[in-house]
């Protein structure tokens, strides 16, 4: 359903974004941070299925600074990738790319962010930049206690697994 387009961050770097359209009326636009493990099928199909209920969905390729084209596999090996790319980029880098993907969809309404993993603590970090997103859900963010101390600008809802074992119980509570 999607495509994947290029963006621009405000620093030049160059970098590619999935982006999956509305259907029908649109209700807004969607930033959706992916996981440690790439923009891939599993990141694609979310932004397809936010899609079809209306909001322009775009999942930046966050790792496109070191290398293009990052699909990892949800295995042990994968994990060890995914963690060796994303401790190589910084939050406030990041940001410029989060905030490109924003420009991009800025004409579908209101534009909320979204995170799963390493992409729900970018959330919340993004959630207390000057973005300006509207509001940003994140899903078992589990470098979130490193930027307890920032103070989002916007409505945040955070979920985490009871029984997530890489999320220790007091962090979540912090």
């Amino acid at each position: 359903m999607g495509e994947f387009v290029k963006l621009t961050a405000e620093d030049g770097h160059e970098l590619s974004a999935y982006i999956a359209k509305a259907e029908g009326p649109v209700k807004g636009g969607l930033v959706l941070i992916q996981e440690i493990f790439g923009v891939n099928k599993h990141i694609q199909s979310v932004c397809d299925e936010y899609a079809r209920e209306g909001y322009t969905t775009i999942a930046p390729a966050m790792f496109d600074r070191l290398q293009r084209d990052v699909e990892l596999n949800y295995d042990q090996d994968g994990v060890q990738s995914g963690l060796a790319l994303m401790n190589q980029i910084a939050p406030d880098v990041a940001m410029k790319d989060i905030a490109a993907a924003k420009k991009y969809i800025d004409d579908s309404g209101k534009v909320s962010v979204m995170g799963y993993c390493w992409g729900g603590a970018l959330t919340f970090i993004a959630a207390a930049s000057d973005i300006n997103f509207f509001k940003a859900v994140g899903y078992y963010g589990g470098g979130i206690p490193r930027y307890i101390d920032l103070k989002p600008q916007i409505p945040v809802l955070l979920h985490f697994g009871e029984k997530d074992a890489a999320i220790p119980v007091e962090q979540v509570e912090e």
